[in-house]
């Protein structure tokens, strides 16, 4: 948050910073990074919200992630290396954008 400028009571509205702030948590408590597909599903919620208002909840594909969901999980049983699951900095750039 600091490093951004803000002081600490805005905890809670970082969204435009969260992208780096849950990895960076998880190292600083020896953890994994956040999945890949987890980021995925954040950058189509905001997609959705920007486009359809009120109305993404009803447009929301679950089969669609349920399937992404499981064949990450699928992978994540075969113990692939974690930087496959982790958002790359390109990624969270991209991210970053929607919120400009």
């Amino acid at each position: 948050m600091q490093d951004y400028g803000l002081p600490k009571r805005s905890t809670l509205s970082q969204t435009p910073y969260q992208i780096a702030y849950p990895n960076w948590l998880c190292a600083q408590i020896e953890l994994p990074p956040v999945e890949k597909w987890s980021y995925m599903m954040y950058k189509e919620s905001i997609l959705n919200i920007k486009e359809m208002r009120d109305g993404y909840k009803d447009q929301w594909n679950d089969a669609y992630w349920e399937g992404i969901i499981k064949e990450y999980k699928y992978m994540d049983m075969k113990k692939p290396p974690l930087n496959e699951h982790a958002i790359d900095s390109e990624g969270a750039a991209e991210l970053e954008t929607l919120f400009k």
